[in-house]
């Protein structure tokens, strides 16, 4: 399904719950709106969320992945079969702490007060082992960010795709092939790793101290139980292969990366244009046979795994996001987006653009990308070898 083909795939999904009582037909689509990431017209949510509401989920769910991920590995059961529902729930958790709650952090919206963001970063980002909320700060608000910039080779988010070898040039098939390598990759993950690592133990004296004492309290524990293989498996792997997996997958769709501005588009519409709404679901067949609801049931399965393990929190519509970077509302940004919909994006000269599935939304990138000269990225970017792994992610 291409971006300009997605017909009006949410609407569709109403019919699900046409026949049930107003009160069910009501938590069904709000279910299907955080599934999707996208709300109908006019739709409210069951209730408004907050920034405490959503520090608090994700630490619920990733200490439940890690404490039921040590009872499955050291459980003499076939609890070990839940390992992999652990792993979900730690990386998507972890994922939601680093794309929403550290990100909002930076951005000075999480608690309105800077300090205290800063503090509440710089936790996340000491237990998630990613970068300091310097680093992050300089890549993402000072480069990132403004429009002269975004999108473009001096962006550090794009450093990062080439210095893994998503260039233009490239064909579609090429760059397929380039991404399925890099996920399983061991370059990229040592190397997203090593990152890691020189972030936080040689990123100052502060941030070594303060990863010396929460992870050496926790090897302290683990050495004291002898407990090595389970937190090699419910935290060590999760929070590492995993993670990293998942950050790529994600990242390399984020925005249609080097898309030229034309010398008569404003700044708020070559942002706009930079940026789609990525979407998850497929459309709920007209022909309602029990052979077609089963298919579309299954088919949901596949979009709501990379809803969790991908697309977490407000990823979906991350578009709204470059829009309302300041907008304390991050926590209901699936009903904004729609309400600034709704109100004819008031202040932006387009509407916004989406495009349905993890794997369109990355087809689409490599399309833009196959379909520009090499010589757009000639030269390699000047960076470090190592920061833009971390800051990107």
């Amino acid at each position: 399904m291409s971006e300009s083909d997605v017909g009006d795939v949410r609407t569709s999904m109403v019919a699900v719950s046409e026949r049930l009582p107003g009160v069910l037909h009501c938590w069904v689509q709000n279910f299907l709106t955080w599934l999707t990431g996208r709300a109908t017209p006019g739709q409210s949510p069951l209730f408004r969320s907050t920034p405490t509401l959503q520090v608090g989920a994700a630490a619920f769910w990733l200490v439940f992945g890690a404490i039921g991920g040590y009872v499955a590995v050291t459980s003499q059961t076939i609890a070990w079969l839940l390992l992999p529902v652990m792993w979900l729930s730690v990386v998507s958790s972890a994922r939601r702490f680093q794309v929403s709650i550290f990100h909002s952090s930076v951005h000075t919206v999480l608690t309105g007060n800077k300090r205290i963001d800063r503090w509440i970063g710089e936790a996340v980002s000491v237990v998630l082992f990613i970068a300091s909320y310097d680093q992050y700060y300089r890549d993402h608000i000072l480069l990132h960010h403004p429009a002269e910039t975004f999108g473009t080779v001096l962006d550090p988010d794009f450093v990062f795709l080439a210095k893994l070898g998503f260039k233009p040039g490239k064909t579609k098939r090429q760059l397929w092939l380039q991404l399925a390598r890099a996920v399983v990759s061991p370059r990229y993950h040592l190397l997203f790793f090593a990152a890691r690592v020189k972030a936080n133990l040689f990123g100052g004296l502060r941030r070594s101290l303060l990863v010396f004492a929460f992870y050496g309290s926790l090897f302290a524990v683990v050495i004291l139980t002898n407990q090595w293989r389970a937190v090699l498996l419910c935290w060590v792997l999760p929070i590492t292969l995993l993670y990293q997996a998942s950050a790529l997958l994600q990242f390399v769709c984020e925005h249609r990366w080097l898309l030229q501005r034309q010398s008569d588009q404003s700044a708020k519409l070559h942002v706009g244009r930079l940026t789609v709404g990525r979407f998850l679901g497929a459309p709920y067949p007209t022909h309602r046979g029990p052979a077609a609801k089963a298919l579309w049931f299954v088919k949901m399965i596949g979009h709501g795994l990379a809803r969790i393990a991908v697309l977490v929190q407000g990823l979906p519509d991350h578009d709204w996001h470059h829009r309302h970077p300041r907008s304390r509302e991050w926590a209901n940004s699936v009903y904004e987006r729609q309400r600034d919909m709704d109100a004819n994006h008031p202040g932006w000269p387009e509407d916004y653009r989406e495009v349905w599935g993890l794997l369109n939304a990355i087809d689409g990138v490599f399309e833009l990308l196959s379909s520009m000269p090499p010589e757009l990225v000639s030269v390699e970017p000047a960076t470090t070898s190592l920061d833009e792994f971390v800051t990107a992610m």
